[in-house]
């Protein structure tokens, strides 16, 4: 039976479009900490003319309305253009986040591969409840939200293209036939894994072990071709048509595209006496360059899983097709599924043609080979330009956060510009989550707390309520 999951979406209401009063006063209420008083009584007069009735600030905002009448939210596919596809610089680092779930103790090899299997089996089981519309309904409050995106997270793939990307949809395609293949990066070599039986059910853990055995046992290290897909976009837009040029490389990008996610069995990390939070994190965000990890992904793919030798375990994902909660929710589902929490119904009919993952091969001539030293370059830049060092905070979380009726995200944004100011002396926006490429806003409120808290002369209880 259909969870609410499926048909909530036809009774959501459109995102509403704020008048041009709102959005005015708010923009006003957002440069202020920014500007001179000069600046500011400038910016004033040049807002009052903007709304005025000989202004362009009306006309502007019935184009708007019009478009919300005419679409069921006006504001995603500029947020989608602007914020991630039109952004030339490349996604390692700047956009895809990486996520760490529990670490694993692997014994041995067997160990690490069983742990890749019970990963494959808990995203597909995954996917199947995303299909039949089994997810539970997330909500906010009391009020559903949208879970399409749930749905666009598999057999995803960002295309580059010179000036701004392009998304392809495998599982959406007229058809109605979603793709029977994973892929897993291994040495830098890409497998094509058919991970469905005859019987159209998933195939279970032994036979996916068996698998991925065979492919552990092909040990020649290839050609890094993953590592363009760190580059700068327009770089790599450039190489990737040369790519296409090939027939086998238009086989084989394809099979990557379509795949419904990536699995890195990685070689070593480089620890550089980092503890083992940081060391993981490092791994799941960039791989720690060229000659350690970062050539054995596919940074344009949604969703790339990844497990270390040491325990490692967690995921990369390209942002453009979804925000946080989907992942966070695929992540959970996953994790119970390495620790045993979670099965799932798994084939019994097994097609011959599965039992061989495929190596998909790639015609690397001179030209790209160039271009993937000049990206390996690159991406040894970023990351020795990222500075992290990950902890556990104990003495409280989200719960506490809440119970003051405070959102935790804008209490880490509060907490980072605090930090900010403690150190630097000068109030700085803070980028969200680390990797976002948009900046909230500075608020006069959250300048006065953090030069009043970084100066100490604020109680705990006036902080607090600075804060709300």
């Amino acid at each position: 039976m259909r969870n609410s999951s499926h048909t909530a979406h036809s009774t959501l209401p459109r995102l509403p479009v704020p008048t041009l009063q709102q959005t005015l006063d708010k923009y006003l209420k957002s440069i202020r900490p920014l500007v001179s008083a000069d600046e500011y009584r400038n910016t004033e007069r040049l807002v009052q003319q903007f709304r005025s009735d000989v202004g362009i600030g009306p006309k502007l905002q019935r184009l708007l309305e019009e478009k919300a009448d005419e679409s069921e939210n006006w504001l995603a596919d500029w947020w989608l253009h602007n914020t991630y596809l039109a952004s030339r610089s490349p996604v390692v680092v700047h956009s895809n986040p990486g996520l760490v779930m529990p670490g694993q103790t692997f014994r041995s090899t067997d160990d690490r591969l069983r742990c890749a299997s019970r990963m494959i089996l808990g995203a597909l089981d995954y996917k199947r409840l995303v299909d039949d519309g089994r997810l539970p309904q997330e909500t906010i409050g009391k009020l559903p939200v949208d879970m399409a995106q749930h749905g666009k997270i598999f057999g995803t793939c960002r295309i580059p293209v010179a000036d701004v990307d392009q998304l392809v949809f495998a599982s959406n395609t007229s058809s109605g036939l979603s793709p029977r293949h994973i892929v897993v990066a291994h040495r830098n070599n890409f497998f094509k894994v058919n991970v469905y039986g005859g019987d159209g059910n998933i195939l279970g853990e032994d036979v996916l072990l068996s698998l991925l055995n065979r492919i552990v046992e092909l040990g020649e290290r290839g050609p890094p071709v993953g590592i363009l897909t760190a580059q700068n976009r327009d770089v790599w837009a450039k190489v990737y048509r040369e790519m296409r040029q090939s027939v086998r490389n238009e086989r084989t990008l394809s099979e990557i595209q379509k795949s419904l996610f990536l699995v890195c069995l990685d070689g070593p990390n480089e620890t550089s006496g980092l503890n083992y939070q940081t060391t993981a994190a490092l791994q799941m965000v960039h791989g720690g360059g060229a000659d350690v990890n970062s050539g054995n992904r596919w940074f344009d793919k949604t969703v790339q899983f990844v497990i270390g030798e040491n325990g490692e375990v967690g995921l990369c994902y390209e942002h453009s097709p979804s925000e946080g909660p989907p992942i966070a929710s695929i992540s959970d589902h996953v994790a119970d599924f390495i620790s045993g929490k979670r099965t799932t119904e798994t084939s019994s009919a097994i097609a011959v043609a599965d039992r061989v993952p495929e190596l998909l091969k790639f015609d690397v001539s001179e030209s790209i080979r160039s271009a993937i030293e000049d990206a390996k370059q690159n991406v040894a830049a970023l990351v020795g330009d990222l500075d992290m060092a990950c902890s556990t905070f104990e003495p409280f979380g989200k719960n506490f956060i809440k119970s003051q009726k405070l959102s935790p995200d804008s209490f880490i944004q509060v907490a980072m510009q605090l930090a900010f100011f403690s150190d630097s002396q000068r109030v700085g926006s803070d980028l969200r989550n680390g990797f976002h490429s948009s900046v909230p806003s500075r608020t006069d409120g959250g300048d006065s707390f953090g030069h009043l808290g970084s100066a100490g002369v604020l109680s705990d209880d006036v902080r607090w309520k600075s804060i709300v």
